[in-house]
């Protein structure tokens, strides 16, 4: 609110109309749509069992806000900050989790884009059609980072085309939750096919995303890179659950806006020589403003991960899925508790690296035997006491009020949103079946070669007394 206040509000209200704007009605649709998106993810959360809390006016703000974009554009600053401040709290403890923003990232991007727009027009006569330009250079950006960063990842730009494994990425989907209910058989029969079309699909993925750069050469390649953006989105979820369904509205969103403007001149403008040239250069040195995250790594054949358990006070264990943990669900879906572990580890989420030699190696390993001395000689000591406190800490606090309140179901009358990480519960999973007395944080090491998959490592690294009456902080 104060920085809506910084500008006269009347003329800002007056410059910044829906209706003063060039193409306003659509572009009053798109972003209130963009608007949509996020409060609907984060107005139907689940209850936060760590701080104890439903956040109900909370949720109920962030949809009336929603309602107050779609009357002025004047609101998309309120609606911003507030849900970010929303999404913070899964930012606490700090120092204990680091919350992976990826998945909004770019909701948010054209959200603040738009914002300096507003701002620039309030002081200025500024076209819409500056703002639809940067906005297209900015989602160009957001596909062609991650596809340069691919070609910089090893000694040569054709080192992850030519060497990466996409089949690995989809056996360590599958031992990290996705298609559990298929035979591992059936899973390995399709990552061997998929091996034999693996160079295609790299090809493909590389042509998609570091061909945006071109994304403004013509209006049809717009259509067909953005269409592009989309089809990638799909085949990453179906091949590792991993599911960027905010990207893909988003994507949705602007393919509509694009075609259904298609003769109007905001959308006509974008397609001469000069915008061409000039669109190639933003998006080529995009890190610098626009901040893409490369998204690059290479898909190793070996899993290093971890499987938290409950012990309750029946004397039954039970794995916990990675969902029981929302709001947290996304952290805990990555499960990156190398923290937790004292040894030496290499990998990192879903079996991905960074490093191009030792990726060769692991790949060339012949046994799980060779693996473990490429570990030990190439692998960091990753514990941190001061975290792993924090996480013992956050695990007595959320289950002891689990415990007190049982499971809560959201005052929101509107359908959950999806998860950016899906995965499947094992049959036995723990529902809340009986209080649980202790947390045990399982190691899992696979290895995966020769079209066989092996658990080379099962051990406990991390066990924590859930005490409901010592709590350390206990939120209420």
């Amino acid at each position: 609110m104060l920085i809506l206040n910084y500008t006269p509000n009347q003329r800002f209200y007056h410059q910044t109309s829906w209706y003063w704007m060039e193409n306003g009605r659509a572009l009053r649709w798109f972003i209130t749509f963009m608007c949509a998106i996020i409060a609907w993810k984060f107005s139907t959360y689940d209850y936060n069992y760590y701080l104890n809390q439903e956040h109900f006016v909370e949720r109920i703000l962030l949809i009336l806000l929603v309602a107050g974009v779609y009357l002025s554009p004047a609101t998309v600053p309120v609606f911003t900050a507030f849900s970010i401040i929303v999404i913070k709290q899964l930012e606490y403890p700090l120092g204990l989790f680091v919350y992976s923003w990826t998945d909004k990232s770019l909701v948010f991007a054209v959200l603040i884009l738009f914002i300096v727009y507003l701002y620039v027009r309030a002081v200025s006569r500024v076209s819409t059609f500056v703002f639809v330009f940067l906005m297209l250079c900015l989602i160009g950006s957001y596909y062609f980072i991650p596809g340069a960063s691919k070609i910089v990842l090893g000694p040569y730009p054709w080192s992850w085309l030519v060497h990466n494994r996409l089949d690995h990425l989809f056996v360590s989907s599958y031992l990290n939750g996705w298609f559990r209910p298929i035979n591992e058989s059936t899973i390995l029969s399709i990552a061997s096919m998929m091996r034999s079309v693996d160079v295609l699909f790299r090809g493909i993925t590389l042509v998609i995303e570091a061909g945006a750069i071109i994304l403004l050469l013509r209006q049809r390649l717009t259509l067909v890179f953005i269409a592009g953006f989309i089809l990638l989105h799909t085949a990453i979820f179906i091949s590792s659950g991993i599911f960027f369904w905010k990207w893909i509205l988003l994507d949705s969103a602007v393919l509509v806006f694009v075609y259904t403007n298609r003769n109007q001149p905001i959308i006509q403008r974008l397609y001469t020589w000069q915008i061409a040239v000039l669109s190639v250069f933003i998006i080529l040195f995009s890190k610098y403003y626009f901040s893409p995250i490369p998204l690059g790594w290479f898909d190793a054949n070996v899993n290093q991960t971890y499987q938290l358990e409950a012990l309750t006070t029946t004397g039954e264990t039970y794995p916990i899925a990675r969902s029981f943990m929302a709001p947290y669900d996304l952290i805990f879906s990555q499960a990156r508790y190398h923290f937790l572990n004292p040894s030496p580890t290499l990998i990192n989420t879903y079996g991905t690296i960074f490093d191009f030699n030792a990726y060769i190696a692991i790949s060339t390993a012949q046994t799980p035997d060779i693996f473990s001395q490429i570990a030990q000689s190439r692998g960091q000591v990753r514990y941190d006491a001061t975290r792993a406190a924090h996480f013992d800490s956050f695990m007595q606090i959320y289950f002891c009020n689990l415990d007190e309140h049982e499971r809560r179901i959201s005052l929101i009358p509107l359908p959950p949103s999806f998860q950016h990480i899906l995965t499947f519960s094992e049959p036995n999973h723990y529902r809340g079946q009986s209080p649980v007395e202790q947390i045990q944080v399982r190691y899992m090491e696979t290895f995966y070669q020769n079209g066989q998959i092996e658990t080379t490592q099962s051990e406990i690294v991390r066990i924590i007394d859930i005490d409901c009456d010592d709590l350390p902080a206990r939120s209420s």
